[in-house]
């Protein structure tokens, strides 16, 4: 089971200290289990993702260097894959032209609607597109692209 600590941020660890295994995020309310590869379309989950997106450094700084190894400032059009809640996406605004376009596509719509609240610049284009296998209607696997839902 994943248990929610006193910050709200899922974890795996009991309150006592002993490890269990990963089964997902649980709910505010402790009702049940979610799986991390469906719950995201839960709102509750996408606010508590994006708090904790937006509340520790690591993640922030991980996005940042991620956008400056990829070089992306002369570029007229940038794709967000996965964009989340907008933690990447901002970051990749803070190194474009003006002119560029970030299209941010995720599967879920409780986290783009978290984007479209956070990230008001005109430069985005926000997607809502589910990751399929390539030549198939199922996925997601490793070499995913997205498709509308």
């Amino acid at each position: 089971h994943s248990y929610l600590p006193h910050d709200g941020f899922p974890s795996n660890k009991p309150l006592d200290g002993r490890l269990s295994a990963p089964t997902g995020l649980t709910r505010l309310d402790g009702s049940r289990s979610v799986n991390p590869m469906t719950g995201w379309d839960d709102p509750r989950n996408a606010e508590l993702y994006d708090r904790f997106a937006r509340n520790h450094g690591l993640y922030r700084e991980t996005g940042r260097n991620l956008v400056a190894l990829a070089r992306l400032e002369d570029s007229a059009l940038v794709v967000d894959l996965a964009c989340g809640t907008g933690v990447t996406t901002e970051a990749i605004l803070e190194r474009v032209e003006e002119s560029t376009t970030v299209v941010a596509l995720d599967a879920s719509e409780a986290m783009l609607a978290i984007a479209r609240r956070t990230v008001t610049d005109q430069r985005v284009r926000w997607v809502r597109a589910r990751p399929i296998t390539p030549g198939t209607r199922s996925g997601p696997s490793r070499d995913s692209a997205a498709y509308p839902p």
